[in-house]
This record gives C-alpha cells, structure tokens and sequence, in this order.
C-alpha cells in the first residue's frame, strides 16, 4: 500500500458492472432511440424542405429538453446509486444524439451547422457527474505548478473498458485516491493535444515499429477551453530496453502569441531549464522539418494522491481526431467537441481508455498496487497498449503509411467482441506486411512438409511401399495443417482479431516429426 488517505464515499453499496442483476433495479427512463424517436422519424420519412426542416428543429429542441429533464432528475437522486444512474443514462442518450447527428449530415439540414444545437446540453458530457463524485470522495486541487517545467519518468499500464462502466470503477477508485482537478472545479476535464510530424510520418514509423524503443514524439497541448490562452509543448520518449531508460515526459508551457515563432523553430528564450528544453523541442522541429499533422481531444478524469505523484490514474472518455492541414500556412483554429459531430473527417474510439502511471525512480518496472490490481480485475478491464496519436494516424491516414501497429487490430475487435451482438464479420484494413509474414509463414510449413517424403525418395529402393505411404500422409498433414492455419489467420485478421502465438502448431511439429522419425528408423531396411 502507498499510504494514500482512505476517501469513503458512502455505506451505501455501488452497483458493479453494466448488465449485472444491480442495473436492472436502476429503472432507466425508457430511450427507445435515445429519447430521440421523432427525430429519427423525420430523418427517415421526410426530404427536407424548409417547412420540414422546421419541424426537425423543433422536435430536436423538444427532445434535448426533455432528456436533459431526465438526466437531471436522475442525477439529483442522493448517493452513488443516483449517480449511476445518470451516468448510464447520459452514456446512452449521448449515443443516440451523435447517431442522429451522423444520419443528419446526409440531408440538406445539418444538425451541427445550427448555433443553438451546438452540443452544450448536460447530458451530452454528464455535466455535473464529475462534481457530484467529487462531492462524494472529495477532491484535492493541483494549482500554481502547471506552468513550470515538469519532467516525468513512469511506467504506463494501460486498459480500455465501456465507458457506460466507468462510473462503478471511479467510484471505487475515488475510495483510494482523490481527484486531481484540473482546472477551476470541474472533475472532468478537456485535453486537446495537437501532434506533429514529418511529411512522410517518421514519428509515427518510428513509434509504431515492432519495438518503439526511444521512439519520441512531439506535441502541444492545451487543458479545458477549445480557444486556448497558452499550450504546452511536451516531448514524450519511449522507453528504452538497450539502455534501460524509462519512459520519460518533459513539456514546458508558451503563451499562445509565440505559437508560429515555436512552430518555425524561431521563439527565444533567455537562459534556464525551461530555455533549454524550449530550443530542443524547436531543434527536432527544424531538423526533421515537423508539422502539426493529427489534433486529438477527449474528456479526461484523474485520481492522484495529493503532492505524491508515484500513482497516478487517469480515464480519457470520448476520444477523436481529426487530421490537420499539412501546409506551411497552418495556424490554430478552434475546433469544438465532438469532433465527430462537426466534421465528416473525424474518427471517435468507443471505448474508455485507462492509464496507471506509476514512477520509476527505484524500480524500472514497478507493479501495479495490489489493491489497484483487485479493481482492474474485478471491473473487467482489458489491458491494450494503445497510442492516442498512432491509433487516431492509423485509422485516419490508412493511405500515406507503410504499416499500422501490431495492437491496431485488437484495438479494433475488443470493442466488437463487447458490443457486438449479431457477430456478423466486420471488414477491416489489414497490414499488407502482416499478410506478408503469414504466407512467408505457410511456405515455411510448406518446407518442412517435403523433409518426410523426401526422406524416402533418397532412400530410394532401402524403403517398403509401407514406408512411402506413411510417408506421404505425414507430408500432406503438414500441408493440410498450414493451409487451415493461413485461412484462419486471414479471418481473423479480417474480423480485426489480434493474432496469439501458434504454441499448438509448435507442438503439433514436434510430435509429428518425432513420431515419424521412430516410424522411419524401425521400417527402413539398412542392410541393402
């Protein structure tokens, strides 16, 4: 244990996991299409003249106030139970809102053109869950030392769970460790991160190979407001298993005016920590002529001991991106949350995205609390070492890289295997290099499939008809066994199913190479 206060939140118990026996005595309101159903309605049954579009409007306002009245009243219930509720409430009708909003791009009323549709509606964001956990566990505020430089050198465990059971798991993390406010008195906070990157994304190259040892990149970011005041400039290394360094994060804040000075490599800094860090970052700037390729932006919660920065857990919700303009006259422009609402381009991940970071001042590799570990396991998470930047280039930029990242699959079929219900294939884009490494593989099996019946043809007339035949059948199973094992891969594959090590086919080579051999020893002939 680290120490950390004990922060009780009540006696009262907290249901455990969405889809338990304890959710169904929550009595939801009932969302048939997310409180939405007239709107859906018109989508499909009307063309849109202007009078239409009217009546959409209408039925759109008619529909966020009254979800908005139900998540309200759920959220005003007292204890953890009410909170619960809403926060499953607010996950669902925020579902159905972007659905409707995606459907409403196809016709000529754009839902997201409209500046009192814009989506600043409680339930949209669960506006005022974060604070009534915070009420309930208790919050510590981190003010006055954002600003300075910072360095960080963690080990990172990350996990990805359905955001609708995130409110179980941070109610019983808020027992252990209080919230780290970011900013003013919201819980939750908005992280913006712009990335930058060379024309022919070799950061992104360099991160995404097999091992990303000492892989850096380069980004700017910005807390809470879309219009930000200052940035911060971070650079963040990976880990290093030939020098054994950790994986370190410096980043120094700028004031939004020297935004295109640090972009060119040309702000100035008179002489300290914060100078020297400034004129390394703007160095890889220049050298590898980087630009602002990818913006992400997601809703963030973190839990913190206070002034004891060894544990650290944080929850990015919502996550999108969107890719930038590449040209030389990029300048910041403000882009709303969600991103995915606003424009067509954006791509979202469903899922919630866990990190625990833990310093690695003594142990290099240092585990994960046992009690952290209990929470992990009982609240089902998956660990998956996701990148924000690689996942959002390799989802957004299919077309301008050579190879996506080995976890990009998994990333895709964990939320499949979760929400999918008709387990119907979904299509997705496979690594041309990994189809590669799969047929190299079965022509490899191929190989090893010539080594029995090749035995008998040089032994040559030493070998009875029994033999050849013998022979011949191991031959053709280890032909009939790497041809099912290449058709299953590709399914896999196709279904964006990460692949496991072949540990059977091991086995199942050794067995039968031995097996023949025993059988080649007491049936060949060695007197001739």
């Amino acid at each position: 244990m680290y120490g950390y206060r004990d922060v009780s939140i009540s006696s009262e118990r907290v249901p455990i996991l969405a889809g338990s026996p304890s959710e169904k005595s929550f009595d939801l309101p009932d969302l048939s299409e997310g409180g939405f159903e007239r709107c859906f309605w018109l989508l499909e049954n009307r063309t849109f003249r202007d009078a239409e579009a009217s009546d959409f409007r209408e039925a759109l306002e008619t529909s966020v106030k009254k979800v908005n009245q139900q998540y309200q009243a759920l959220l005003a219930q007292p204890g953890p139970a009410g909170l619960c509720k809403a926060w499953r409430f607010s996950r669902q009708a925020r579902g159905s809102f972007l659905k409707l909003a995606e459907r409403a791009k196809r016709t000529p009323f754009n839902l997201a053109a409209s500046e009192s549709l814009r989506p600043a509606v409680p339930f949209l964001t669960a506006s005022g869950a974060g604070e009534k956990l915070q009420q309930l566990a208790g919050a510590t505020k981190f003010e006055g030392t954002r600003r300075t430089l910072s360095s960080f050198a963690r080990k990172s465990y990350k996990f990805v769970m359905k955001p609708e059971e995130c409110i179980d798991f941070m109610c019983a993390l808020a027992r252990k460790l209080p919230i780290d406010i970011f900013k003013g008195d919201e819980a939750f906070a908005d992280i913006h991160s712009i990335y930058l990157d060379s024309e022919d994304w070799q950061l992104y190259h360099k991160k995404a190979s097999q091992t990303g040892d000492g892989a850096t990149l380069l980004r700017l970011r910005w807390y809470g407001s879309s219009d930000p005041d200052h940035f911060y400039a971070e650079t963040k290394v990976s880990k290093n298993i030939f020098s054994h360094q950790p994986s370190c994060k410096t980043r120094s804040h700028f004031e939004r005016n020297s935004l295109p000075e640090v972009l060119k490599g040309q702000h100035s800094l008179r002489g300290g920590d914060k100078a020297r860090f400034m004129e390394s970052f703007q160095a890889s700037v220049r050298r590898q002529n980087l630009k602002p390729v990818m913006r992400t932006a997601s809703r963030r919660i973190c839990f913190q001991a206070p002034d004891d920065p060894s544990l650290r857990v944080t929850i990015d919700l919502d996550f999108e991106a969107l890719c930038e303009d590449k040209t030389a006259n990029w300048h910041f422009q403000e882009k709303p949350l969600p991103l995915s609402m606003f424009h067509r381009e954006a791509v979202a991940y469903t899922l919630a995205i866990v990190e625990i970071k833990i310093q690695t001042e003594e142990d290099p590799n240092p585990p994960i609390p046992d009690w952290l570990q209990q929470l992990v396991k009982d609240h089902n998470l998956s660990e998956l070492d996701i990148s924000k930047y690689l996942y959002a280039v390799a989802a957004l930029c299919k077309n301008q890289i050579k190879f996506v990242p080995e976890w990009f699959h998994a990333s895709i079929s964990i939320p499949i295997d979760l929400y999918s219900e008709s387990g119907e294939p979904v299509a997705v884009r496979i690594d041309p290099r990994t189809i590669l490494k799969i047929e190299n593989l079965t022509l490899k099996w191929f190989a090893i499939s010539t080594v029995p019946f090749g035995s008998v043809i040089v032994s040559s007339r030493r070998v009875s008809q029994t033999l050849h035949l013998i022979s011949l059948a191991f031959s053709m199973t280890f032909v009939l066994y790497a041809t099912y094992l290449y058709y299953q891969r590709i399914q896999q594959l196709s279904k964006g199913i990460a692949l496991a090590p072949d540990r059977r086919g091991i086995g199942f080579a050794a067995v039968w190479m031995s097996a023949f051999g025993a059988v080649y020893t007491f049936l060949i002939d060695f007197e001739e």
